[in-house]
């Protein structure tokens, strides 16, 4: 598997550099550090499919200026350091594109010492707090965390029980929901696991015997979820499961046995139609988790390059940002290093993943659509 991965992200390397070999030097080098293997592999692969379009999107001026190289790190910090380094020394890029919560988290400080520009794919605002040159370009804890809520209330829960895993982008949710909760909800039972966990069967025995539960916000890490829901149906606890994000891995329903299907959870909302109705005819079968961002992100450093910003100025287009038209919709820069992305409410399904309309979800009628 680990073999199938480094020969593709080598094959696809050589494929985007191509330009900058037949042509003039790039303008800019763009490095994207994502993980090809490990238990997020098939997000990594997604954000490079979407990477890939965007190239296959540019014109051909646009491509003569833009190169990007790929580097996996296995969602590994330490990994992403090393990589980080490497294209510096190698590549001499002048930014770079970073993939969840904590390697984004490693690399930061770092690459703002190196004035290195860094769109991270990840949650936690710690990633870009106090520093001129690291973004987020996923949408906020903040945003996330008020649907989740609403769409609770809907669903009439008032008791619920809680496991996270500790993991930067889980945590920031956590810290989100106890400052927007404001009693909301009842967290009856509250528990964090290290993301070595993969036996949840002790934790679950002891929900059963809480009375009055409404459901279980389960928003343990890849590699654990689909076990967590497949240990909670085996052990007849049959509360519904919710979350933010992690539900939307085809690898964790499969591991889940089916117990998944049916859940729902929140999620970035779905990139526009033709977006979406491309990337599916292009790659099937894939995972379409971060793809949108990826494509934008390469899409946002063209368009700073064709708007006269110099490679190491990218920073300042970012923060300026104002009703950028991308795969996700138009959004805007926030002034805090994040963007204006929407969620939204979705469904595991036995045959992928769908938004729920607001007809649906029916939260607009009862008063209940904002916490």
């Amino acid at each position: 598997m680990k073999a199938v991965a480094f020969l593709r992200a080598c094959i696809f390397i050589f494929a985007v550099m191509l330009p900058g070999v037949l042509h003039a030097e790039p303008r800019m080098k763009l490095g994207a550090i994502i993980s090809l293997t490990g238990d997020t592999a098939n997000a990594g692969f997604a954000c490079k499919n979407g990477i890939e379009m965007a190239l296959d999107d540019l014109s051909e001026a646009q491509h003569n200026q833009l190169a990007v190289v790929v580097e996996d790190d296995s969602n590994i910090p330490r990994n992403t350091v090393s990589a980080f380094n490497k294209l510096l020394a190698r590549d001499r890029i002048d930014a770079v594109i970073t993939y969840f919560s904590n390697p984004a988290k490693a690399l930061a400080p770092i690459a703002e010492a190196k004035q290195v520009t860094m769109i991270a794919i990840a949650s936690d605002p710690e990633v870009v707090q106090g520093r001129k040159r690291a973004f987020n370009l996923w949408v906020t804890p903040e945003e996330e965390v008020r649907t989740l809520l609403a769409e609770a209330r809907c669903r009439g829960y008032k008791k619920i029980a809680r496991v996270v895993s500790t993991q930067a982008g889980v945590l920031a949710y956590k810290r989100v929901f106890d400052k927007v909760n404001r009693g909301l909800l009842e967290v009856v039972v509250d528990e964090e696991f290290s993301l070595e966990v993969k036996d949840f069967r002790s934790f679950i025995s002891r929900l059963k015997s809480y009375p009055g539960l409404d459901a279980v916000f389960a928003n343990v890490y890849f590699g654990q979820i689909g076990l967590f829901a497949r240990q909670a149906r085996e052990l007849g606890l049959h509360l519904p499961l919710f979350a933010i994000e992690v539900f939307e891995e085809p690898e964790e329903v499969k591991s889940s046995g089916g117990a998944l299907v049916g859940q729902w959870y929140v999620q970035a909302d779905d990139p526009d139609g033709a977006f979406l109705e491309r990337y599916r005819a292009r790659f099937p079968q894939a995972s379409l988790f971060t793809a949108a961002n990826c494509y934008d992100a390469v899409m946002l450093a063209a368009e700073s390059l064709k708007n006269g910003y110099s490679p190491q100025d990218w920073h300042k287009y970012l923060t300026s940002l104002q009703g950028f038209r991308g795969s996700m919709g138009v959004y805007s820069a926030t002034g805090d290093n994040r963007f204006s992305l929407p969620a939204a409410v979705k469904v595991v399904t036995a045959s992928g993943f769908r938004r729920l309309n607001s007809n649906e979800r029916n939260c607009v009628d009862n008063g209940t659509d904002n916490p």
